[in-house]
């Protein structure tokens, strides 16, 4: 599982958590905005901005096997609704 950390605040940084996963040879990383790819934020971390404000912010974390074998990724996505943010 992969859990987001961080303060729902505009201006804090969130954190996808991923010490639960097994299998972290390769970690590729996609935040969302209300189920919108944000445009380079593919970081472990990302910084809420005026526009995530009454937004559901996703991370999609995919890793990868060593072997790079077809069925060796897994996806995993945790939400956090930021519909409590206030300006910092």
């Amino acid at each position: 599982n992969v859990t987001i950390t961080g303060n729902q605040y505009v201006g804090s940084t969130l954190t996808a958590d991923v010490s639960a996963l097994n299998e972290q040879t390769h970690l590729s990383y996609q935040w969302y905005r209300d189920n919108v790819a944000i445009s380079n934020a593919t970081g472990s971390t990302y910084t809420l901005t005026k526009d995530d404000y009454n937004k559901t912010i996703k991370v999609e974390v995919k890793t990868t096997a060593a072997s790079n074998v077809a069925g060796s990724s897994t996806d995993a996505t945790s939400k956090i609704d930021c519909t409590h943010n206030r300006w910092p």
